[in-house]
């Protein structure tokens, strides 16, 4: 047999499945692009070892269940919203009192940042702590409802 038959017979069958070795090689060329970026990641020490540890212990089952779940209710943080009503409570209280000038530039710095810090944590905790106490009342239920 004439050995041309074969070299012909190949570039017809590439000609006629060109359809489906197309995904093929994109899939083995993707794959290899991957082993090349996660090898590049575990080489690197600005990554650290634990992050790709944890890559490696996470079960793809519970990921996926985890998106049809839903979002849990946030944990109200009753200690900073007291923490932040106590600052800025102190922080005015600070600035309203302070009667003679001299010790009004000392203290001027300590109720700024009392009043700073303490509406940062407060704005932290209130973001959370109203939602769970208009949550918990029967008429909040059924006013979100509508």
């Amino acid at each position: 047999m004439n050995s041309s038959i074969y070299s012909r017979l190949a570039v017809t069958n590439l000609k006629n499945n060109r359809k489906t070795y197309v995904p093929y090689i994109l899939t083995a060329a993707l794959t290899v692009m991957m082993y090349y970026i996660i090898d590049a990641l575990s080489r690197n020490d600005s990554v650290g070892r634990g992050s790709l540890w944890q890559i490696k212990l996470a079960n793809p089952v519970e990921l996926l269940r985890g998106g049809s779940e839903g979002e849990r209710e946030p944990k109200t943080k009753w200690v900073l919203a007291v923490t932040g009503i106590a600052l800025v409570g102190y922080g005015y209280f600070v600035a309203l009192t302070t009667e003679s000038p001299m010790k009004a530039i000392q203290l001027f710095f300590v109720a700024v940042v009392c009043v700073v810090l303490g509406t940062y944590v407060l704005f932290v905790a209130a973001s959370i702590a109203p939602a769970a106490v208009f949550s918990a009342r029967p008429f909040w239920g059924a006013f979100h409802r509508l």
